[in-house]
C-alpha cells in the first residue's frame, strides 16, 4: 500500500510572483526591515504583554481623550496633521 521509496518531485516552475516578491524584499531591506528586526519587535511586544503592558498608537490616545477634549473645548476637534503641514518658521 505505502512504499518506502518515496520520490519527491520539485516543480521547476518559478513562483508566479517571484519578481515582485524579490522587489518587495529588496525595498524592505533598504528600509532596514529584516527578519531579525521583526523578531526583535515580536520579542519586545511579548515582553510588554508578559508585564501586562500594551502598545498603543497616537490615534489610540487621541480617541481616548477626545471626549474630555470636547467637554473642555466644546466644538474644537484635535487634529493630527503631518508635522510639515503645521510647521511655520518664526520670522523676526
Amino acid at each position: 500500500m505505502f512504499s518506502a521509496n518515496i520520490v519527491t518531485t520539485i516543480d521547476a516552475e518559478p513562483h508566479p510572483f517571484g519578481n515582485e516578491l524579490a522587489q518587495v524584499t529588496e525595498i524592505a531591506e533598504e528600509y532596514g526591515i529584516s527578519q531579525e528586526t521583526l523578531t526583535v519587535v515580536d520579542e519586545e511586544e511579548q515582553e510588554l504583554l508578559s508585564k501586562g503592558l500594551f502598545k498603543f498608537r497616537a490615534e489610540d490616545y487621541m480617541s481616548e481623550i477626545q471626549g474630555l477634549f470636547m467637554s473642555a473645548f466644546s466644538d474644537v476637534k484635535p487634529s493630527m496633521a503631518p508635522l510639515d503641514a503645521t510647521y511655520q518658521p518664526l520670522h523676526f
